[in-house]
């Protein structure tokens, strides 16, 4: 079986209903596994959020500091995609800067 991708959440902390069905298929199908969150805008929030997380995943304080700490990870541990799932008008941001960062990163190469 292959690999499960690595996934980092941007939202989906305190009360956020549309996470639950992205974690739901996550689980059934094994496919991929949540690994990395950036679950509140607010950065304490944020980790409390991640640290009461169904199983353990690492807890970032912005999706700033996930994206950029993703640059300086193996490709085993890299984040294969992220999973944006804040509100619609919050979307561009995380995603425009993930998108950025996955050209200069990918799993064959080395972050630049």
């Amino acid at each position: 079986m292959a690999k499960p991708l690595n996934v980092g959440l941007v939202g989906g902390g305190r009360g956020a209903f549309i996470v639950h069905a992205h974690q739901r298929r996550f689980t059934s199908t094994a496919t991929r596994r949540v690994v990395a969150g950036a679950l509140y805008p607010e950065p304490t929030i944020a980790l409390e959020e991640a640290a009461a997380w169904p199983y353990p995943i690492k807890g970032y304080g912005s999706y700033d500091e996930m994206i950029a700490a993703n640059a300086a990870l193996s490709a085993d541990e890299r984040l294969d995609y992220i999973l944006v799932v804040t509100p619609n008008h919050v979307h561009y941001d995380p995603a425009m800067k993930a998108m950025k960062a996955a050209l200069r990163c990918s799993a064959r190469s080395p972050c630049a």
